[in-house]
């Protein structure tokens, strides 16, 4: 197995955070990473140059990229795209790079005014250096150059890096629904519709207002509650997707935007649930917008779904993403310690592309502590609204322009091997009124994808795979002895 050796000179208050970057851009390039001391390393990360290593290749540190009020821009190095200090001009440190985009340090520049009452905002309250590549998944980038440099100066270890997906596998795809809606015609749905009917004087919510007093008795025909018919259309195409189901435990306060209807009602389908989760079906938790305010509300809303479902949950996606975008390593920390392996909540409020600079699992880092927090994120780069809506305030865009962006973000992903996560909501299925064309945009983007190589999974199984993958390079770093020489 390929191992690199890595060699620390710099500051020790950044060195568990570079420990940190460089773990994951070798895990990406399919190289473990050991940390060593002495003069022989493959990588001398450095602050002082004049200093480094003859037989290493040497990354010069730019301390200023680990202060997130440094501002940042991308630098062209051939065809890569290098994060660096906008005052850089070469000996790019892809290392600092990296951990500032993995660690969101650059939404530090965000200021409280473009943020909303939950901490979130749009793409262009974003530095204008940022918001030009929020499409691009640097951090890929970085690892392409730490790949090319092992090619070029230890061939032999090159070609034994570990393959990045299972079988030979591209990329892979995972395709996620958010459960929002789950009955139209329960009483808050048919209130919340009714008045956005007279207040937007909004003839599609008038429909579905209607709609929803026709169900309210009739719980079974509710054509909000599309599980069974999504569990139909996945597998005529060889998928199985991952379900977030909204609860919200008891003493965690309500918000004006958590769901209005929800699996907890009396008419949910308990039985089909757990007959798609034996079928290979997963379903996670979709936490309520106050919850991360209640560190003991994670475990309570897992242990609810469990004991339904009759299986195990792992993984969850907040409702509006709703993470404690000033300090989300906080809210990371209360997943982890809650039981949960995985978190799908990283993605842009009104964009698609890579918030986190990546299209691959990654852990978060606490950079208050200086630790990585054991749990898998799996950044979710393209949601339908992402698609189908111009902005945050719900104007369409055209059929032909939905499915160009969705495609656009697709090529994106496969290109550079990552993980394509889709999250199309749950009552999109419905695919009439403000839901109209939802499902064909979805169909005419996926279609490209299932003829490519790509590696059809769950959410759960692309974190279970990446974690065991981690944990091997991790254990051969340890126990391999590491040659120099090319």
């Amino acid at each position: 197995m390929a191992v690199l050796s890595a060699r620390l000179t710099i500051p020790d208050t950044l060195k568990p955070k570079a420990a940190y970057a460089l773990r994951e851009l070798c895990h990406r390039a399919g190289f473990g990473m050991r940390l060593v001391e002495g003069d022989r390393a493959h990588i001398h990360y450095t602050s002082d140059s004049s200093r480094a290593a003859s037989d290493s290749v040497v990354v010069r540190c730019n301390p200023s990229l680990y202060c997130p009020e440094t501002r940042c821009k991308v630098h062209v190095r051939g065809p890569l795209q290098i994060w660096e200090d906008a005052r850089a001009t070469d000996n790019f440190d892809i290392i600092g790079g990296s951990w500032r985009l993995l660690t969101l340090q650059d939404e530090w520049h965000v200021p409280v005014q473009a943020r909303d009452r939950r901490g979130t905002f749009v793409v262009s309250a974003l530095p204008t250096e940022r918001a030009a590549v929020v499409g691009v998944p640097l951090v890929e980038f970085h690892a392409e150059v730490l790949g090319d440099t092992v090619a070029r100066c230890w061939p032999r270890l090159a070609e034994a890096a570990a393959p990045r997906w299972p079988n030979g596998k591209g990329y892979a795809l995972v395709l996620s629904h958010d459960a929002d809606h789950v009955h139209v015609g329960f009483p808050a749905e048919v209130a919340v519709n009714l008045a956005k009917a007279a207040l937007r004087r909004s003839a599609e919510h008038a429909a579905l207002g209607w709609c929803g007093l026709q169900h309210m008795f009739r719980p079974q025909t509710d054509p909000f509650f599309r599980f069974g018919w999504w569990r139909h259309w996945e597998a005529q195409r060889g998928l199985r997707s991952v379900f977030y189901l909204f609860v919200r435990p008891r003493g965690v306060p309500a918000d004006l935007n958590d769901c209005k209807s929800t699996v907890a009602d009396s008419a949910t389908d308990w039985a089909l649930f757990r007959r798609m989760a034996e079928d290979g079906w997963e379903f996670g938790l979709h936490p309520s917008i106050h919850a991360r305010k209640h560190p003991w509300a994670f475990q309570a809303a897992r242990e609810w779904l469990e004991q339904r479902l009759g299986s195990r949950v792992v993984g969850l996606r907040h409702h509006y993403f709703a993470l404690d975008w000033r300090r989300p390593y906080e809210t990371h920390r209360m997943q982890a310690e809650a039981g949960f392996e995985y978190d799908s909540s990283i993605a842009f409020r009104d964009a698609p592309g890579f918030r986190t600079g990546t299209c691959l699992p990654h852990q978060p880092f606490d950079p208050v502590r200086n630790e990585v927090i054991p749990l898998q994120v799996l950044p979710c780069n393209l949601m339908d609204v992402h698609a189908l809506c111009k902005d945050i305030t719900g104007t369409r865009e055209g059929h032909s322009r939905a499915v160009e962006k969705g495609r656009d973000l697709c090529r994106v992903v496969c290109q550079h091997g990552g993980a394509l996560v889709f999250n199309w909501h749950q009552e999109v299925a419905f695919n009439q009124l403000i839901y109209g064309g939802f499902v064909d945009v979805l169909e005419e983007v996926l279609t490209d994808c299932l003829r490519e190589s790509a590696w059809i999974a769950t959410a759960e199984e692309v974190c279970t795979y990446w974690n065991r993958k981690s944990r091997e390079l991790d254990q051969d770093a340890c126990s391999v002895s590491i040659p120099i020489s090319a």
